[in-house]
């Protein structure tokens, strides 16, 4: 196996880090205070051709490989776990669109989504269904040419400041994951209200909030997939959804660790440096060992999935290794900080506090377990 990144890959690599070094991580903890989402950001992302890369050139990509895009998004990734939630999201969107929407609907919405002139959220999760997602009840029922669609979704990423939804709902009442469609929507329709923008732990500036849908009218047009296969075609998104939730996990974990060396070089205590005290570089070694092997499962889970290679198992455990250890690696920093690290000096806290909802992203850790284990037992 050939582990060198291509010259194109090391280029976009650097590209990646200038902008998160220089643009981003000095703005990291004033989104983390103000819980607004970073517009100049987004909008710079967009210049640089960093949103939705993976698209083809046609729609306004850039036309990379899943391996490449990871390497870009762990860059951003370091500098602000938010921001990369940001872009991960977009990308999301526009790849469920590239692969479920009409013609049409791609030529419409799809550069606009990748130059920045629209946003879009996804709306899956509702305020009594979670991990049960094919129990859905937002429901949309078909006349003539029209869908109309009633119901309540809840923690919708960027539904703040979005101007479309990807809605997954209930068009057949009963057949769970059978009676499942996905629509785009237009949150400026009548009926449409979104909630105000919700103050979250940690992931701040994301724009999170609920949407409810009051008799809305949405054209048979925008229907996005067959009628009934909208939970099949999540699905088939989802592996590579959690291989990047794990790479925005690898590089909020590879910050916890420079920030903790940093810091371990600096803090004195006994007349030396805390970075000379063997239990101190032992919590090191415990974040730095699985943190590389996370990186190389996390390459080799995007380069199967770009060569059509089935992995739903390694992206599960890839997700599950990779978040937990980024809870545990922003843990163990607070903890080499001290009481520095209980405040909001150092952003070791707001790692911590960013770290915990990649745990929860992507399907839960335990409902990951739960895929790993099923295929195991198969």
């Amino acid at each position: 196996m050939d582990f060198n990144l291509t010259d194109e890959q090391k280029m976009l690599q650097e590209t990646a880090r200038e902008f998160a070094q220089t643009s981003v991580k000095p703005r990291a903890a004033e989104i983390d205070k103000t819980n607004q989402f970073p517009e100049d950001l987004y909008q710079e992302m967009a210049e640089l051709g960093f949103l939705a890369p993976i698209l083809p050139e046609k729609y306004g990509g850039v036309g990379v490989d899943s391996l490449t895009y990871c390497i870009m998004l762990e860059e951003i990734a370091k500098a602000s776990f938010v921001l990369s939630n940001i872009n991960e999201c977009t990308n999301f969107q526009a790849e469920h669109l590239h692969m479920f929407a009409s013609e049409e609907i791609k030529e419409e919405i799809l550069p606009k989504l990748i130059s920045g002139e629209v946003k879009c959220c996804f709306a899956m999760t509702e305020p009594e269904i979670g991990s049960d997602a094919a129990n859905i009840t937002c429901a949309a029922r078909q006349e003539g040419d029209e869908w109309i669609i009633n119901g309540t979704k809840q923690f919708s990423s960027m539904s703040g400041v979005a101007d479309y939804v990807i809605l997954v709902t209930r068009t057949g009442p009963g057949e769970r994951a059978r009676g499942i469609t996905c629509f785009l929507v237009d949150l400026k329709l009548p009926g449409v209200h979104v909630d105000k923008i919700q103050t979250t732990l940690g992931n701040r500036g994301l724009a999170c909030a609920g949407i409810s849908f009051d008799e809305v009218h949405v054209s048979d047009k925008y229907r996005l997939g067959e009628v009934g296969k909208g939970f099949k075609n999540v699905m088939r998104t989802m592996d590579m959804g959690r291989v990047l939730i794990s790479v925005q996990a690898i590089g909020l974990t590879q910050a916890a660790l420079e920030e903790s060396i940093n810091y371990a070089k600096e803090r004195q205590q006994f007349g030396q440096p805390i970075a000379n005290f063997q239990l101190i570089q032992g919590m090191l070694a415990d974040i730095s060992a699985p943190l590389d092997a996370c990186r190389l499962m996390a390459y080799q889970c995007a380069w199967k999935l770009d060569n059509g290679i089935e992995c739903s198992r390694e992206c599960s455990e890839l997700k599950v290794m990779a978040t937990d250890l980024a809870v545990k690696a922003a843990t163990d920093a607070i903890q080499i900080h001290g009481g520095y690290g209980y405040t909001d000096d150092y952003p070791v806290e707001r790692l911590y506090r960013d770290a915990k909802v990649s745990q929860i992203f992507e399907g839960t850790n335990q409902i990951n377990r739960w895929v790993v284990g099923r295929a195991l037992c198969r």
